[in-house]
């Protein structure tokens, strides 16, 4: 039966061309979280495979200090927003979104986590001063 399930998981990667989809979303992913990280500086990388794509959360950007803080910020800001991501390491907020996730949803869930970020940084700088 095991043997079954694995042989049929294995036709609907091959049948819905997930590996390529996941490896072109996970681009865009990337490309959409680096523009994101030339508005705010608190992005200090963003690295990832196909559809797990982390980035790392920093103080500062020239020393790239993690912040630890502000990545657990980003975190609960975000899923009040709605979207769900997980921390990992140090300082890394993680994405891992399905292998066959439509683009519609990628771009909602990036409107939500920049959201998140005006949330955290914009309006936490302003009500801090």
């Amino acid at each position: 039966m095991a043997i079954a399930a694995a042989l049929a998981t294995l036709e609907v990667i091959k049948d819905e061309n997930l590996l390529d989809r996941a490896h072109e979303s996970g681009e865009w992913l990337k490309a959409a979280l680096r523009k994101l990280q030339d508005q705010y500086p608190y992005i200090g990388d963003v690295r990832g495979c196909g559809m797990m794509i982390g980035i790392e959360i920093v103080s500062d950007p020239i020393k790239k200090t993690p912040d630890a803080v502000l990545r657990d910020e980003l975190i609960r800001a975000a899923f009040d927003q709605g979207l769900l991501t997980l921390p990992c390491g140090e300082s890394t907020l993680r994405f891992i979104a399905p292998l066959n996730t439509p683009e519609a949803l990628l771009e909602e869930g990036m409107s939500m986590f920049e959201q998140a970020m005006k949330n955290v940084v914009d309006i936490g700088q302003s009500a801090a001063l």
